[in-house]
């Protein structure tokens, strides 16, 4: 089944969709500086657009006078389920637009064939991404280390990279990049194996696509169960009655409640943020 195209934004949304056209040009400008990939997709404040937080008392005063959101209740949200993967997508083209003074670091995650073969080609063109003794000790060990002591991904952190601002300028940002096979990134989404991919794609996401290129198939049927078991998860700690606010807060807690980082004193997640996540409906 064909799933439904994303309906456009309207209003103050496409317009800063439309104005970060370039941006999204620049994330794909990335993919062509790295070995052929098969899926990648960016996250977090520096790619999905943020709302800004309100005060304190102003949000606790608004949270007295009415709840908010709509209100639904688990035969609505099993119908709307129901209707069409549409209905379920975590993919968004909403693209951030950038400021002269923005720092937020771009998060990107791409999914490969063979994670040793692309770390042997992306060493050889890109050496500067890896850590010196990675270098040194080769692409071997760069996918021991992501199986047998990580969760399957590796991360090349602080890249720097040459971005256009809204203004027209040009400042110089960084990003990091995950590196997962397509095959473990599959299987962290339909078994929550791990959970940390599949976490971040219950959340909202941008599909990084090239020009003509479409959306790996077996990512896509992967990334749907997903969402539907975060649905379902979401539901069975939900009471009859609740907020759509309710079902995003706990929509975003189940990756963060399954870290088990959470808890110790060395780099812990931040807490969960759903009021400042722009789900796309």
């Amino acid at each position: 089944r064909t799933p439904k195209k994303p309906r456009r934004a309207r209003g103050a949304a496409a317009m800063t969709a439309a104005a970060a056209v370039a941006t999204e040009a620049e994330l794909c400008g990335v993919l062509a500086e790295l070995p052929r990939v098969a899926h990648a997709f960016g996250y977090g404040s520096g790619v999905v657009p943020q709302h800004q937080p309100r005060q304190p008392q102003q949000h606790h005063q608004q949270q007295q006078q009415q709840p908010t959101g709509n209100t639904h209740n688990h035969a609505t949200i099993a119908t709307m389920a129901m209707a069409g993967e549409g209905q379920l997508s975590s993919s968004t083209h909403l693209q951030p637009t950038l400021s002269a003074g923005s720092s937020a670091v771009v998060d990107l995650v791409v999914a490969v064939e063979s994670p040793l073969e692309w770390h042997a080609e992306n060493m050889a063109r890109n050496p500067g991404h890896y850590a010196r003794h990675l270098r040194m000790l080769g692409p071997a060990s760069v996918t021991a280390l992501a199986d047998g002591v990580g969760v399957g991904i590796h991360y090349n952190t602080l890249i720097p990279w040459r971005r256009h601002t809204a203004e027209g300028g040009a400042t110089t940002g960084y990003y990091k990049y995950g590196v997962i096979g397509i095959d473990r990134l599959c299987d962290d989404l339909t078994t929550w194996r791990d959970m940390f991919v599949a976490g971040r794609m219950q959340k909202p996401v941008v599909t990084l696509l090239g020009t003509g290129a479409v959306e790996d198939p077996r990512v896509a049927a992967a990334g749907a169960a997903n969402l539907r078991a975060a649905l379902a998860a979401a539901l069975l700690q939900l009471p009859e009655g609740f907020t759509t606010s309710q079902l995003h807060r706990q929509l975003c807690g189940l990756s963060y409640a399954g870290d088990v980082r959470r808890g110790r004193p060395l780099s812990p997640p931040p807490p969960p943020s759903p009021a400042a996540v722009v789900f796309v409906e």
